[in-house]
C-alpha cells in the first residue's frame, strides 16, 4: 500500500468513528457532523492554501467530495451517478 492510500484509509477510517458515533445520537446529529466536519476542512485549507490558488485548491477537493460521493452511492445503495461542481472564484468582501 502507498502512503497515499495508507492515509486516505487513515483519514476514511477516523471519520466514519466519528460519524458512527453521530449516527448513534440521531438524525440531527449527523447533520452537525458533516457541518463540523466541512467547516474544519475549510478551516484546514485556509491555514495551508495560498490565497490566490484557493479556487483551484477548492475545485481539487470538490472533485474529490463529488467522487466520494458516486463511489458511496454505488457502494450504498446500487445507485450510478455522476455528480459534477466547479469553483471559479472566492471573492473578498
Amino acid at each position: 500500500m502507498s502512503s497515499q492510500q495508507q492515509l486516505s484509509l487513515n483519514v476514511f477510517e477516523g471519520m466514519e468513528k466519528l460519524l458512527d458515533e453521530a449516527t448513534t445520537a440521531g438524525p440531527g446529529a449527523t447533520v452537525d457532523y458533516f457541518r463540523a466536519a466541512a467547516y474544519a476542512l475549510g478551516a484546514q485549507m485556509a491555514v495551508v492554501g495560498e490565497r490566490d490558488k484557493m479556487p483551484d485548491f477548492l475545485n481539487i477537493v470538490v472533485s474529490e467530495l463529488s467522487t466520494g460521493v458516486e463511489v458511496g452511492m454505488r457502494t450504498a445503495h446500487g445507485v450510478t451517478c455522476k455528480l459534477g461542481a466547479e469553483i471559479h472564484a472566492v471573492k473578498r468582501y
